[in-house]
């Protein structure tokens, strides 16, 4: 479900900087006009965290101005 973020929601903005366990990568390929990729497995996971950012409240009070979620 995408919500439009509102004063009632505002402290999920960071929510999406929750920590993960990054195992691995894909490793894209263009040639000859055609898209195709592999997945590089790390020996070693590692756990990675975004840091938390501050919302310019505008973003809530200015009718010209939005931030959209995405709810799982």
């Amino acid at each position: 479900m995408i919500k439009k973020m509102t004063h009632s929601n505002l402290c999920d903005f960071n929510k999406s900087n929750e920590g993960f366990l990054v195992s691995g990568r894909i490793v894209p390929k263009y040639e000859n006009d055609n898209w195709t990729y592999t997945e590089e497995v790390f020996s070693k996971p590692y756990f990675k965290q975004y840091e938390d950012e501050d919302i310019d409240s505008t973003y809530v009070e200015d009718t010209g101005k939005a931030v959209f979620f995405i709810l799982c």
